[in-house]
């Protein structure tokens, strides 16, 4: 998932909210991890442990900067895991769509000013 912000002002905060709903074919760990841009480094990270196939979760994860730009900068969210050979699904699982499709993810970013 990707998400842009303009900022008004460098010195203002930036408040990045990530609601992530996911599953897997098994019962393995997933980690998810914020980027800024094109920067390599992670902004954020986190994990969590899926019980068995087909189990869904919700990932729920909020961070703070300081714009530092008055230039359009992207927000990336990405997760994967361990084993190549699991398979992650957003709003998802092996089962399927996670209630029926109405399941939702988002990055929601707020412009703070300082």
């Amino acid at each position: 998932m990707t998400r842009s912000i303009t900022p008004t002002s460098a010195t203002n905060g930036l408040l990045i909210n990530v609601v992530l709903n996911i599953g897997s074919n098994s019962g393995t760990s997933v980690i998810g991890c914020l980027f800024q841009d094109s920067t390599a480094n992670a902004l954020a990270s986190w994990m969590c442990l899926n019980d068995a196939a087909g189990y869904g979760h919700q990932i729920v994860m909020q961070y703070y900067m300081v714009a530092g730009t008055t230039s359009e900068t992207t927000f990336k969210v990405r997760v994967g895991n361990h084993n190549a050979s699991d398979e992650w699904n957003v709003n998802g699982s092996s089962s399927g769509r996670l209630f029926g499709g109405t399941a939702i993810s988002s990055i929601t970013i707020t412009e703070i000013v300082i």
